[in-house]
């Protein structure tokens, strides 16, 4: 298995298993399961960071590869969606969140799937 290199997630313990002490390749052991639980079949799911080559960040939640549940997508323009994303149809989509300008001003207000609200410049 290989982890994208731009990509980030965090492996821990159970708290039962925090103070235990282990044999290296026990513990090694340990954190292969749970990198193969962050990323089945090439795809990743957890809680990440990835980093395109152009400067666009998403941190947050991934599902099957895709975005889902809460999560920043960032441009190396300024510009970002902040708020909550779901999987419909094999497709991620904006789900409740805002979109703001470089300026940090909201452009695009989403509720339940829905564009509700596109503010004027």
């Amino acid at each position: 298995m290989k982890l994208d290199d731009k990509f980030n997630a965090s492996i821990v313990l159970p708290p039962e298993q925090m103070f235990e002490e282990y044999e290296e390749d026990d513990l090694l052991d340990i954190l292969e399961k749970q990198a193969k639980d962050i990323v089945e079949n090439g795809k990743r799911n957890s809680q990440g960071t990835f980093t395109w080559s152009n400067g666009s960040k998403y941190v947050g939640g991934w599902e099957n590869g895709l975005f889902n549940g809460q999560g920043i997508f960032s441009k190396s323009n300024g510009t970002k969606y902040v708020g909550s994303w779901k999987i419909i149809d094999g497709v991620t989509s904006h789900w409740n969140g805002k979109y703001y300008d470089e300026d940090g001003i909201i452009k695009y207000k989403w509720v339940n799937g829905e564009l509700i609200k596109q503010y004027k410049s």
